[in-house]
């Protein structure tokens, strides 16, 4: 068996059924083009190992005939998109209902938008009848490590309405914290991008990396809260003047 034998037997089986190669991938779950090559080769009867065919060669050109089909990219783009959006938009709805729940259990008045379009995923209705926006990001316990509570290219907006009854809540599925910031601590303690594609949003790392642990920054330490008391305070504007007053 030579080298054209394998194309023109894969051109073959491509023309076929062009959603073979979605069914190989599904099955046996390759992570690269050369594994998606080789599993679609031993699918239609074909070990180049075994044949004595160049390998290199034959797996770069059964990988060209399977992306100018667009098999390969469709296939692996699917899978892709699937995993993105189970574990990164999905995450990112549970953890907010997550909170919203732990706000509700503690009798807090919330309201949710219907539409999530100016960076608002709650309203807290607080006890003397005043209303604040609370806006929740969340990071996995998946994310790569020493990145368990950074939160990149946040936008905030300055000229909004009321910036004073905004606030943040920051949580970390894996350091299990929360932290509570308002818009003005936000704008404090953010590093804002001055370049770059990301120029004019803010990052915040709330954590650290030592010996290869991961721990909450204790310059943070004012922020980290195990309860929402703090959505409650009459007219309190900055964790600052908590110390002053008795809850």
């Amino acid at each position: 068996m030579d080298l054209y034998f394998v194309v023109d037997k894969v051109k073959y089986y491509v023309g076929k059924d062009h959603t073979h190669i979605r069914r190989v991938i599904d099955n046996e779950k390759p992570t690269s083009q050369r594994a998606v090559a080789l599993a679609y080769l031993r699918n239609i009867g074909i070990e180049i190992s075994k044949d004595k065919v160049n390998t290199h060669t034959a797996i770069r050109e059964v990988v060209k005939i399977l992306s100018q089909e667009e098999a390969i990219e469709t296939s692996l783009q699917h899978k892709k998109v699937k995993r993105t959006f189970r574990h990164s938009a999905g995450f990112g709805k549970r953890i907010e209902y997550y909170i919203i729940g732990l706000m509700l259990k503690e009798g807090l008045d919330v309201y949710v938008p219907m539409v999530d379009d100016d960076g608002i995923d709650a309203i807290i209705r607080k006890e003397d009848g005043s209303y604040i926006e609370i806006q929740i990001k969340a990071r996995s316990k998946t994310v790569v490590s020493g990145d368990a509570a950074l939160f990149a290219a946040l936008k905030h907006n300055e000229n909004r309405v009321n910036h004073d009854k905004y606030y943040y809540v920051f949580y970390s599925e894996r350091l299990d914290k929360i932290w509570i910031l308002s818009g003005d601590e936000f704008v404090k303690e953010a590093v804002q991008n001055k370049t770059g594609k990301n120029k004019g949003k803010r990052s915040l790392w709330f954590n650290g990396k030592r010996k290869g642990v991961e721990y909450a920054k204790e310059k943070y330490d004012r922020y980290l809260s195990n309860d929402f008391k703090r959505f409650k305070l009459k007219g309190v504007k900055s964790i600052w003047l908590k110390e002053f007053i008795n809850v």
